[in-house]
């Protein structure tokens, strides 16, 4: 399994892009401590919805029990 985010920032109520390998079977996706709503998943890429009361942090999904670590996100700018 491997994961990299799309992006460095984005804004609140914004989607995260996740791009790798591996990633269909997904369970999770966390944004420092906040739990982000997978929106769509397959082999090479997760979506998921940034929470507007985010603050950014590292990325953390779980695929199969195993948490991976995916990099970090800052989240800026106003609520979508």
């Amino acid at each position: 399994m491997s994961c990299r985010p799309q992006v460095r920032a984005t804004a609140p109520g914004g989607v995260l892009v996740l791009r790798g390998s591996g990633l269909a079977q997904t369970e999770l996706v966390r944004m420092g401590s906040q739990t982000l709503a997978i929106t769509r998943r397959s082999n090479q890429e997760v979506r998921a919805r940034v929470p507007r009361s985010a603050r950014g942090g590292p990325i953390r999904v779980t695929v199969g029990g195993t948490v991976h670590q995916c990099g970090t996100v800052n989240v800026v700018g106003t609520a979508r």
